[in-house]
């Protein structure tokens, strides 16, 4: 069995705030390159890339209540690292608040779901988060081709919902073959 990159796993780890949060990399047997940089914040790299690779970031926990797609993103981290999920892109998985995780609240101080644009804000630890985390996603994405970078921001409904399911429709151009 391969050392892991966990003492107890993704999530757990990531909550363990009160602990002193150290930097740390390992290859899995398949050649998967894990580098955990921040708290909560995992880079995975399989053996193999190419200029085609997908580039996919996978976040969750922007809202501090919404703990379902954190043990998604946890179990998807697990299986790569055990070899039974097999890796063909560069994937950026991201717990993002931790703090309000374990105050089993939404957010702290203000929604870091509504801080990622360019308005300003005043400062608080939500704004510090979201430079943060932007900064790390540019940092991902540099050097990678617009039609390879994906984002899967990950939430679960809190309460019960009007409709069973929704879809949200971007503005965005979309990156299907013409």
């Amino acid at each position: 069995m391969t050392k892991s990159l966990f003492r107890q796993s993704f999530l757990k780890d990531t909550l363990e705030t009160e602990t002193e949060f150290t930097a740390k990399s390992l290859s899995t047997p398949d050649g998967v390159k894990m580098e955990l940089s921040y708290r909560g914040v995992l880079e995975v790299t399989p053996k193999h890339l190419d200029k085609d690779s997908k580039h996919i970031i996978i976040s969750c926990g922007i809202h501090g209540d919404e703990t379902a797609p954190m043990e998604l993103v946890s179990k998807m981290v697990e299986d790569i690292e055990s070899g039974f999920l097999k890796l063909n892109a560069r994937c950026l998985f991201i717990i993002a608040h931790p703090e309000a995780t374990n105050r089993f609240t939404r957010f702290i101080d203000e929604n870091l779901n509504r801080l990622f644009g360019n308005k300003p804000h005043s400062v608080n630890r939500e704004v510090a988060i979201a430079k943060h985390l932007r900064a790390l996603v540019d940092k991902f994405y540099q050097g990678t081709d617009e039609s390879c970078r994906w984002h899967l921001d990950l939430h679960c409904a809190i309460r019960e919902s009007k409709h069973y399911f929704f879809c949200c429709e971007s503005s965005f151009k979309t990156r299907g073959k013409k």
